[in-house]
């Protein structure tokens, strides 16, 4: 039996050997004179190397097989520049991956040009064409090719992983003159996407897998000078879009499509994330348009867009609900909401600012410097949120920071300030009076125009003030707010001479969680306010209990910290812990009460709870203990102080909040790449 068993791995090491051997290099022209009859004769692992030259084939498949075909060096720019595949003598694409082949079909380090199929019918991929396969096409330059889908490639039903190629100089009749990417869920990664063009959709990307679940991720792209209709640089339905620089891509028209929409990016459903989107043009969108469905756009800058008509940064039709946070959108322009157009959504944590609706007509009024809210009078959408943005230095005849137009918006928590013209916020006269907005805890502050057009002057009410807003540096647009306390610098924690009056101003019912402490329990005013880069508060404004004896700590705390309070008991000090935010507690660990080994259980078991880990707990003793860091360390508190006074509690108290984290700045993480199953 053993010697049966031996034969066998035997058997099987010799059957891997004999496949692994048979893995060859088969190059072109040294041992077949064209690319096709090189992939004729391989087999699963092969390699089909092309040696630098001019090569006329066209319509050349991979006959299912899982083989790499590429040039000498596919990250040798020389050898791929070189290495030439032109489709110009025959028809259809230059390369075709039909029959189901995976990621290791692999096709590398190549020029690709002048592929595509002349005359009538509806052609498919000018340069690749991949259909229901999932091929890795890394390293070429696929250039000068067309086709009514794909100029560059078409992929349909597929996962292929496309990866820093240069995609340039494609045409598409139709949709995607760079690339098309219908109904399918792979990798669009580090390309050169440029001057590529779609009569209709997607110049430089046509993207999509409709409504998932999967979707297709676009991912660290240079995505410019391409032009469309529809998405000069990106369109489609259903796409995770991170990372990219999107930039001087042109909405153009062409036959019946004679709106411009989206020069940056065209469409719904979509993840749209980290990217860089600068210098688009459009007639509606220049930077984004959203037709409808949700969409997240979060963590962008997006600048220096133009829309000759509606949202020179985003526009959103009347069917989209998007959800816009953390984005950076400046100057950008359009006549009717220069920054944002929109009917719905949330917009949270925004700095909305130098954005500048114009017209080249004179007669013509403009709106919404910043935002534009438009009417909804007449359909069954709920009106935007405009929560925590920061909105200064925008421009319009009406409406220099917010426009508002049979809409009833709610504004809450937002710094509205130095509108150049046109008014803080301006209400249009509608006729539909049964629509006004919801403005509370915000700080309308020297727009020029009026702080309220339109509408009553809410300062002084529903917690609106009027005060500067002491920005870091609103010229080089750094909107932090300062404070004498703490403000993030983007590299660290700094401490300004002037403390805002917009830090822990905002709607006492917001989270406020997020906020390094000392936050004061309450959220900032503006784009910062319950984020990470919130600027601080005085730190007197720590809530303090002291457990069991009050005679020795509570005298000596309560003048800097007035929010310093004394717990009788066990009872009461879990109760208060339940209802009140915390930040400190001191714990006698000298009473006669303090049974060490019933109370180090006790802070345990308590530091144990998600929601009390960053209390920071200080043991203290009129006297010193011998042992009473150790004890207090190993009971799981964060510090202890023997006879202590008033320096030395104070002191402890800033090292032990920043021992448990809450006062040690995060970094704040602009994007994550989502992870996307295959």
């Amino acid at each position: 039996m053993k010697s049966l068993h031996f034969i066998l791995i035997i058997s099987f090491l010799f059957i891997g050997f004999q496949q692994t051997a048979r893995a060859e290099i088969i190059q072109v022209p040294n041992d077949y004179p064209t690319i096709r009859e090189a992939i004729v004769a391989a087999e699963d692992g092969d390699e089909v190397v092309v040696l630098p030259g001019t090569y006329f084939e066209s319509n050349i498949f991979f006959q299912r097989k899982a083989i790499t075909v590429r040039s000498n060096d596919p990250n040798n720019r020389s050898i791929v520049e070189s290495t030439i595949i032109d489709g110009s003598r025959g028809e259809g694409a230059v390369f075709n991956l039909y029959m189901e082949e995976g990621p290791g079909s692999i096709l590398s380090g190549f020029t690709i040009r002048n592929g595509g199929a002349t005359g009538e019918g509806t052609h498919f991929g000018g340069g690749i064409s991949c259909q229901r396969s999932s091929p890795t096409i890394s390293n070429n330059i696929i250039e000068n090719n067309s086709a009514t889908f794909g100029g560059g490639i078409y992929c349909y039903e597929s996962e292929a992983v496309i990866i820093n190629n240069t995609i340039r100089n494609n045409y598409a009749t139709q949709a995607g003159g760079g690339i098309a990417y219908n109904s399918s869920t792979g990798e669009i990664t580090g390309n050169t996407i440029t001057n590529n063009q779609a009569e209709i959709y997607g110049g430089g990307i046509l993207a999509g897998n409709g409504e998932g679940p999967e979707l297709p991720v676009i991912d660290g792209n240079v995505i410019t000078s391409n032009s469309a209709t529809h998405g000069a640089g990106i369109s489609g339905n259903g796409a995770v879009i991170t990372n990219n620089t999107i930039m001087d891509n042109s909405g153009e028209s062409h036959g019946t499509c004679d709106i411009r929409m989206g020069g940056g990016i065209y469409g719904r459903n979509y993840v749209i994330r980290g990217n860089t989107i600068v210098n688009n043009t459009a007639d509606w969108g220049g930077g984004i348009h959203i037709t409808e469905h949700p969409t997240e756009i979060s963590d962008n800058i997006i600048t220096g867009n133009l829309a000759t008509e509606n949202g020179g940064g985003l526009d959103f039709r009347i069917a989209s609900n998007p959800i816009v946070k953390n984005n950076t959108i400046l100057n950008n322009r359009a006549t009717f909401g220069a920054g944002i157009h929109c009917y719905a959504g949330t917009f949270v944590n925004n700095v909305i600012s130098k954005n500048e609706s114009f017209s080249e007509d004179p007669e013509t009024t403009t709106t919404g410097g910043g935002v534009h809210c438009a009417d909804i009078s007449e359909s069954d959408v709920s009106p935007p949120n405009l929560i925590n943005n920061t909105l200064d230095l925008n421009t319009a005849d009406q409406g220099g920071n917010i426009f508002i137009f049979r809409s009833s918006p709610v504004i809450k928590n937002n710094i509205i300030s130095n509108a150049q013209a046109g008014g803080g916020i301006f209400r249009a006269e509608s006729g539909a009076e049964s629509l006004q907005p919801l403005i509370s805890y915000c700080n309308l502050f020297q727009n020029q125009g009026g702080n309220y057009v339109g509408i009553t002057d809410l300062t002084g009410s529903s917690g609106n003030i009027s005060e500067s807003p002491l920005f870091a540096n609103d010229a080089n647009s750094d909107y932090h707010l300062r404070s004498a306390y703490g403000r993030w610098s983007g590299t660290s924690w700094v401490e300004d001479l002037q403390t805002s009056p917009c830090i822990d101003r905002g709607d006492p019912l917001s989270d406020y969680f997020l906020e390094t402490q000392p936050n004061g329990s309450r959220i900032n005013m503006g784009a910062y306010g319950n984020t990470v880069e919130a600027s601080r508060s005085n730190q007197n404004k720590l809530t303090i209990i002291i457990y069991e004896d009050a005679q020795l700590v509570y005298p000596l705390l309560v003048k800097d910290y007035p929010r310093t309070t004394v717990a009788k008991d066990i009872t009461d000090l879990m109760q208060r812990l339940e209802k009140e935010i915390v930040h400190v507690l001191f714990i006698d660990i000298s009473t006669p009460k303090f049974d060490r080994l019933n109370k180090a259980n006790q802070i345990t078991k308590l530091k144990s709870i998600s929601k009390y880990q960053d209390i920071a707990i200080i043991g203290y003793s009129k006297k010193n203990i011998k042992e009473g860091m150790d004890l207090c360390l190993k009971s799981g508190m964060d510090n202890y102080v023997p006879s202590p006074n008033k320096k030395k509690l104070i002191k402890t108290i800033k090292n032990s909040i920043n021992k448990t984290g809450s006062l040690m700045p995060i970094p704040h993480l602009k994007t994550l790449k989502p992870k996307v199953s295959k």
